[in-house]
């Protein structure tokens, strides 16, 4: 339990998210709560050591004709899920990604009971149990319990703190197989349908060394990225080609596609060294188990892994998706939106549909660029200065992303990012050779923004009333377009000597924000290790970075 308590703390008011694939759950529906269990995974341990659930042999009554009021004898899988209802209950419906470290073997043990429960109960169990409500078809029940249980399970055996993708093919290869026969009757190609599932069971294949098998589900995925123009599949397709490179080197088959795929995983990942995760990476790269990765000794072996780096450009490469539907490459393509040249889009029908929120800071943006031009005709030093504040505002590097994040606090609550803003004073250093570096922060502080809206206005040139106007108008923008979906908003407000005042916005990832742990020297992130200064307001205002409703 100790475990989970400190999981439970760093976590803060990130609660663990309820999450069916094709099943929308109700409103209001809440899964127990992690105290709950990790009383039910102490319980688990002990039933264990004992040898086993023996203590409950029939604890339900069913109520159809044929049984009423008969006593109907457990298996050994429903007996752990009476003594055990918390546990498999968020098990089975809590979203991967937010299960705790400590419960993951857990809750792998509770989803194969559950599983067999599913699989292995009459129908008058399930539904004495509960799992088939009373106006529900059995089968369709069915299908969608051991759907979601078999594919959560999986996920959580090829995490990488798991890694054992030997128990999930069976798993994986039972879900393909029903889910290819329920589509192919309703002329649909599966894998173009439910391409997460059939990549999930390539990766497995890959993983366990079965590279003939793994080879066409590969194929299969590249070919759902292919047809599936509006799904966000970035990462899968890098994936998909870095395993087909493998593949394909140990069946010695098709050395020019092996040849492209390896040239394709290494220019990419040299391009976007952090798009996946250096645990993702070990995973795939280094397994101990398989030949030396024809990636990774591309790419450089492990010194690449060790020292890879985000410059700018990679920073930018990786921020980069589509301002409507959030859509990122290689994907797709992506162009700039021509005047302001800060935003991204995909097609010229995202860029319309988007345009209403954007018009307002797109003409700001290029009024900026436009005046920044002039001024370098008349005085080139103060017209690369204001060149360079425009780069480095828009740019995504840590002090404009992660920095933010940390500073307000929106990982212990979320809520913040509404309510709080970041205030920045910079300096120009027109001698650093990365755009990164060439402002520093050399003060700022965290603010409720009802308490500054006058200091806002102020520095931004507004008349009263147009501060509060203008952050509900960012907001706004973010929330009627697909980037800011799932997503935590992120405000700011950056002064300096000899540059424009910017109120600026952008959106964290929920998912991205509960793998970061919290970092209280962010001021050293913003500055290359440089702790700015306090800021303090006119008005008085406090700083609040550390008080928390």
């Amino acid at each position: 339990m100790l475990g989970l308590r400190n999981e439970i703390l760093q976590q803060g008011t990130f609660a663990p998210r309820a999450h069916l694939e094709g099943i929308d759950l109700p409103k209001n529906f809440q899964l127990p709560s992690l105290q709950k269990v990790g009383q039910d995974a102490v319980k688990l341990a002990k039933i264990k050591r004992e040898g086993g659930p023996e203590e409950i042999q029939s604890v339900f009554m069913t109520s159809t004709a044929k049984t009423r009021g008969k006593g109907i004898p457990m298996t050994e899988p429903e007996r752990y899920n009476v003594l055990l209802p918390d546990l498999f209950r968020f098990g089975y419906f809590a979203h991967t990604s937010d299960v705790p470290d400590s419960l993951l073997e857990d809750v792998i043990f509770v989803l194969k009971m559950f599983i067999r429960v599913m699989e292995e109960s009459s129908e008058d169990q399930l539904r004495a149990m509960g799992h088939i409500l009373p106006n529900q078809k059995l089968e369709v029940g069915k299908y969608f319990i051991l759907t979601n249980a078999r594919y959560k399970l999986c996920v959580h055996l090829l995490k990488p703190k798991i890694d054992r993708p030997r128990e999930a093919i069976p798993f994986l290869k039972i879900s393909v197989e029903t889910d290819s026969e329920r589509l192919t009757a309703k002329g649909k190609v599966p894998w173009v349908e439910n391409p997460f599932l059939f990549s999930l069971y390539a990766e497995a294949l890959v993983f366990a060394g079965e590279y003939a098998e793994a080879k066409p589900m590969l194929g299969r995925v590249l070919e759902a990225a292919e047809r599936k123009k509006d799904l966000n599949f970035g990462g899968t397709i890098i994936r998909t080609r870095i395993h087909l490179a493998q593949v394909l080197l140990q069946l010695g088959e098709e050395p020019e596609a092996q040849k492209e795929h390896t040239e394709y995983a290494v220019k990419f990942l040299r391009k976007n060294p952090k798009i996946l995760s250096i645990q993702d990476l070990m995973q795939i790269l280094t397994r101990t188990d398989q030949p030396t990765h024809p990636v990774l000794e591309a790419i450089g072996g492990l010194t690449w892994l060790e020292e890879r780096r985000n410059t700018a450009r990679a920073d930018e490469r990786q921020a980069k998706q589509c301002r409507n539907c959030g859509i990122r490459e290689p994907q797709k393509t992506l162009f700039r939106c021509a005047q302001c040249q800060h935003i991204y889009y995909c097609s010229k029908e995202c860029q319309k549909a988007n345009w209403k929120m954007h018009k307002e800071s797109c003409k700001e943006t290029a009024q900026s660029r436009e005046r920044a031009e002039i001024l370098k005709a008349i005085n080139p030093d103060k017209g690369r200065k204001a060149a360079d504040w425009i780069e480095w505002r828009n740019a995504p590097h840590e002090a404009n992303t992660f920095a933010l994040a940390h500073a307000l606090g929106v990982r212990r609550d979320p809520s913040r990012g509404r309510t709080h803003i970041l205030l920045r004073q910079v300096e120009y250093v027109p001698r650093a050779k990365d755009i990164r570096y060439r402002f520093r922060v050399s003060a700022c502080g965290v603010y409720r923004i009802a308490d500054i809206l006058t200091d806002i206005e102020k520095l931004m040139g507004l008349d009263p009333g147009e501060g509060r106007e203008y952050i509900d108008g960012l907001l706004e923008e973010l929330d009627n377009s697909s980037v800011g979906t799932d997503k935590v908003p992120l405000l700011d407000l950056t002064t300096g000597t000899g540059i424009e005042t910017w109120l600026g916005s952008m959106a964290i990832h929920v998912d991205k924000l509960r793998a970061m742990p919290y970092d209280p020297d962010w001021r050293k992130i913003m500055n290359r290790g440089v702790i700015s200064d306090q800021l303090k307001l006119v008005s008085g205002a406090k700083d609040v970075e550390h008080v928390f409703d």
